[in-house]
């Protein structure tokens, strides 16, 4: 369902690449169609991609755990984090860490790609000023 978003993204860094100088130099140079897309425009565009990529992975995360936590996701008995947290809701009282160790696990997974979104948005991103 979130392609759409990515498919914006590709296409609008592959427009403001194949818009540089060095593009309309790779094809005075003769350079084929298909070495100038994997010389010079995926390149420039794929930092992008990765760092959406990483920042879509704990929405993508999120939605399921919150799928599965209703019922309405991964049916038992495969292993969810949602339903594992659903099914141990119940018993708090009595065994706090049925639900509280797949809650944990969800939050540090999902703070871990954020950093490293974050992280790569700050390493691949050739416009940032450092």
């Amino acid at each position: 369902m979130g392609w759409r978003g990515f498919a914006r993204l590709v296409r609008g860094d592959v427009k403001s690449v194949m818009e540089e100088e060095y593009i309309d130099s790779a094809e005075a140079a003769g350079l084929s169609d298909f070495r100038t897309i994997t010389r010079y425009v995926l390149p420039n565009a794929a930092s992008s991609i990765i760092v959406y990529a990483t920042l879509t992975i704990p929405t993508v995360i999120l939605w399921s755990a919150g799928l599965s936590f209703l019922g309405m996701g991964v049916q038992p008995p495969k292993p969810e984090w949602g339903a594992i947290l659903a099914a141990g809701r119940g018993e708090i009282d009595s065994a706090w860490w049925i639900a509280t160790f797949p809650g944990l696990a969800i939050m540090v997974t999902v703070i871990g790609f954020n950093g490293l979104g974050d992280g790569l948005r700050d390493a691949l991103d050739p416009r940032q000023v450092r």
